[in-house]
């Protein structure tokens, strides 16, 4: 049984070139012929799985963090940027003509320098935000393929059930008992059509 576990671990490991899901679907697969097998190698799957999905969580969690910190600092630059366009044009301003903050607003946000550095500071928080998204999808992911892998465990043991009660069974069929099956349905059938005359 030993053997067989290594084996299936052996093949596990040979199996990287799959895709986390196609080797979750690959995993979740339960072998009915080699429940001993199985229901040994179930442990370790779930295990293997679980933690995945932690490592996603937490690494989603810091993504979620990271954004925030990003959206801070973006916000920041964008004021830092903000004052200094706006002391520049306060220090090239014609003392005798008197600018408006409404004036002022509109010289500093009609200026293409400055729009396109703000493009670039609102680059970072779309990257930020599209990371976060992709690590959050595969936090998700992994949380279904954990999910999965404990309905397996229940599925173990339905199975172990039924083979325990020997619902798979050949049935010992010989050729008398096929005759007698067939000759009691064909009588059932002849009653039934009498009684319903």
């Amino acid at each position: 049984m030993k053997k067989k576990m290594k084996k299936k671990v052996k093949e596990e490991k040979g199996s990287l070139k799959l895709t986390n899901g196609e080797l979750a679907d690959k995993e979740v697969r339960i072998d009915i012929y080699n429940l001993e097998v199985e229901c040994e190698y179930q442990p370790y799957l779930f295990s293997k799985w679980g933690k995945r999905a932690v490592r996603l969580v937490k690494k989603a969690k810091k993504s979620k963090l990271a954004l925030e910190r990003t959206k801070r600092r973006i916000k920041l630059s964008k004021e830092a940027l903000w004052g200094e366009y706006d002391k520049d044009i306060r220090r090239k301003m014609d003392p005798e003509k008197k600018l408006t903050e409404a004036g002022i607003r509109s010289v500093i946000q009609t200026n293409d320098i400055y729009l396109e550095q703000l493009a670039v500071l609102d680059e970072q928080v779309d990257i930020a935000e599209d990371e976060l998204l992709v690590v959050e999808t595969k936090a998700d992911e992994a949380l279904v393929d954990k999910e999965a892998f404990k309905q397996r465990k229940d599925m173990l043991s339905h199975e172990v059930f039924l083979w325990g009660a020997e619902y798979y069974s050949s049935p010992d069929i010989t050729k008398e008992g096929i005759q007698n099956t067939l000759t009691k349905k064909t009588t059932n059938v002849k009653r039934r059509k009498k009684n319903d005359s």
